[in-house]
């Protein structure tokens, strides 16, 4: 609205009194009251519209069935406008974010703050209620983020800008921030863009120095779109804390230099994400996919959860046609982990993979509400779902099994005769099975989910709701 004062009213005036005075009086005044009044009709519509739209925003929320197991802290998008470091524009919540331009910087060089497509969920934390990593003060990761630690990445060089500016340091780097991931970066790649090979580094602790990405306290990564993810690496956050990431395609990173687990097996340290020490964890939304490693190479597991690492929920994901999938504590040896490994692992698709969904020691892991889908002609041979380790105490509650030419007895392996899985509520099949296996344990205590599924219902959902993508639709 325009601020009037009287110099700007009445530059000339006639003699106080005269008719001439009093007509341009009036005829101010009537100006201002039709000024006022056609700002009092734009502010009724301004209002008007916003209600619609937040009741639209709630209608369609309550038809989201993962929206159940999430709190929203306000979202504040940010400038859709690429420039270095411009200062990011807030939008009121529910408010639709300008619609994003095509990145204008170089294939290297500084990460721009940008809003995120579709609803706006980079501010989102972890549900109260929902698994064990809302125990323990819960994972917010980069929610309380200010403007200017909010950033879309491109590429590896951006994406390691963002996180702190050093690779090497940037696992301390506790500042609140959020990194959008706009497409697909392989992390694989040197600053030209050049895809590396095993020549160009020296040893495995080279490649990893490069092609795991370090992620300290305090942050959300999270895709925009469907279309973001990473290959060629993955993500450390070990001994970080307080940690979200969400709505990311990630193709599982080969090793080089593999070398061999306990058991003599070829082992590759080049993980999608892996957590050694981290407390507070929450990996949601996202979809794991196989890699196509070289010759020579090997792929590793998707999540590696070990070490005295705590408090983790990883939910709605996928993982799909894969060797090793999630591993929770690292040796026989690490007793240190009793007491520790807090997992909760709930409306994940897991299919077409060989092992280790998950494989626990010492932990206790709640797996709940989760969709297997088995066959013994998938293209990775089929070993076990869960493998029961050393005083592991796994609590399996409402999961449904598809299986092709594998049996029930097949599903859980045991790895000596210390671990306890307790299961209720499974159906193979259709067919209500109990995989429960002596000894027993006493269920997931206080970082069970408050809200279980039908198992009957657990394919709809997980088969709508779970992987990267879906975040947006239906909000």
């Amino acid at each position: 609205m325009t601020t009037v004062n009287s110099s700007s009213l009445f530059p000339l005036l006639p003699p106080s009194g005269s008719t001439q005075f009093d007509s341009m009086v009036q005829q101010q005044l009537a100006s201002l009251e039709r000024d006022f009044e056609t700002q009092l009709g734009s502010l009724h519509q301004d209002f008007t519209n916003l209600i619609k739209q937040q009741n639209g925003t709630r209608k369609s929320s309550s038809h989201h069935r993962h929206g159940a197991h999430r709190r929203k802290d306000s979202p504040t998008p940010t400038s859709p406008h690429h420039a270095s470091h411009p200062t990011p524009v807030h939008y009121q919540q529910n408010e639709p974010a300008p619609s994003e331009k095509p990145a204008t910087h170089s294939s290297t060089g500084s990460p721009s703050p940008v809003a995120g497509s579709g609803g706006n969920h980079s501010r989102e934390t972890l549900a109260a209620g929902h698994g064990w990593g809302a125990q323990n003060g819960g994972v917010t990761g980069g929610s309380k983020a200010d403007s200017s630690h909010v950033y879309t990445v491109t590429n590896r060089e951006q994406l390691v800008q963002a996180l702190g500016g050093n690779n090497a340091t940037n696992g301390s780097n506790s500042t609140p921030k959020i990194i959008l991931i706009k497409g697909n970066i392989d992390l694989n790649k040197d600053g030209n863009g050049k895809e590396l090979t095993k020549r160009d580094f020296a040893n495995e602790k080279d490649q990893l120095n490069h092609d795991m990405i370090n992620v300290g306290p305090n942050t959300t990564i999270i895709g925009v779109g469907k279309d973001a993810g990473v290959s060629g690496g993955g993500f450390n956050v070990s001994n970080s804390h307080n940690i979200i990431i969400r709505n990311l395609t990630m193709s599982s990173p080969y090793d080089f230099f593999p070398g061999k687990d306990a058991q003599g097996n070829p082992h590759g340290r080049v993980y999608s994400i892996e957590a050694k020490g981290t407390q507070n964890l929450w990996v949601d939304h996202n979809t794991f996919t196989d890699g196509s490693a070289p010759p020579g190479s090997i792929s590793g597991d998707q999540i590696d959860f070990t070490d005295g690492a705590n408090y983790a929920t990883f939910s709605y994901n996928q993982f799909l046609s894969h060797n090793k999938s999630i591993l929770i504590g690292s040796s026989d040896g690490m007793t240190s982990d009793k007491g520790k490994l807090n997992v909760t692992i709930d409306h994940n698709l897991f299919s077409g993979l060989s092992q280790r969904d998950p494989r626990v020691r010492f932990g206790n892991v709640e797996v709940a509400n989760n969709l297997y889908q088995d066959s013994s002609t998938q293209s990775n041979r089929f070993q076990y779902n869960f493998g029961i380790g050393v005083d592991a105490n796994v609590t399996s509650q409402n999961n449904a099994f598809e299986t092709t030419g594998i049996s029930e007895q097949r599903l859980v392996k045991r790895f000596g005769s210390s671990g306890h899985l307790t299961d209720s509520g499974s159906l193979v099949n259709g067919k209500l099975v109990d995989l429960s296996s002596s000894p027993t344990g006493s269920g997931p205590g206080a970082g069970g989910i408050t809200h279980l599924d039908p198992t009957s219902q657990v394919e709809s959902i997980v088969l709508s709701d779970a992987g990267a993508g879906r975040i947006g639709q239906g909000d």
